[in-house]
């Protein structure tokens, strides 16, 4: 089994091959700081979302647990509710749908619109947001079947909801930021 911590190396080395070009290119301090930031949450993200992979248990082997996708909006997240309800683990919802998938892409929506002008109106964040999303569910889908042979994660659409949600939470305090930002840099010009 490949734990989350196998995410150490590559992470590692994909943040020294970051410094190495913005050095190489002569970024600057803070576009630097910002490809760093990025490449470690990429990093985190993968550790949380894809780990940990279970490769010993060979193709044929399949799980006795729960559902293993979900295609239906908001399924998952009243499944969740019901689930809580009756065991009267409420917190459990907090911790499993907002921890787990709305604070994990706050850190993206406030990167984006830092990384590129593009990336400033709301649209064009919310696609890439989408995309980045629908990108981990199919990377979920793909590793379970390719090395697990098994669905070992759920592949849910409500993630992606939730993620895309998140994301706007991170755009939204970005955009807050720049207008509480805006009158500032205005008194110095």
């Amino acid at each position: 089994m490949l734990e989350r911590g196998f995410m150490v190396v590559p992470t590692g080395v994909a943040l020294v091959a970051v410094l190495v070009v913005c050095f190489v290119r002569r970024t600057g301090a803070r576009r630097t700081c910002l490809y760093l930031a990025l490449t470690a949450y990429v990093g985190a993200v993968a550790a949380v979302t894809l780990f940990p992979l279970p490769v010993e248990g060979g193709m044929g082997y399949a799980p006795t647990w729960g559902i293993s996708y979900n295609l239906v909006p908001f399924a998952g997240i009243a499944r969740t509710v019901a689930d809580a309800a009756q065991t009267g683990w409420w917190w459990s919802i907090a911790t499993v749908i907002v921890g787990g998938n709305v604070l994990m892409f706050v850190p993206l929506g406030l990167m984006l619109p830092l990384l590129s002008e593009r990336l400033r109106r709301l649209p064009a964040a919310a696609l890439v947001l989408a995309a980045c999303s629908v990108a981990i569910e199919l990377a979920q889908l793909v590793a379970g079947l390719a090395v697990a042979g098994y669905l070992y994660r759920v592949v849910d659409v409500d993630d992606v909801i939730l993620n895309v949600a998140g994301g706007l939470i991170g755009f939204g305090l970005w955009k807050a930021w720049e207008r509480l930002a805006a009158p500032k840099r205005d008194e110095l010009v």
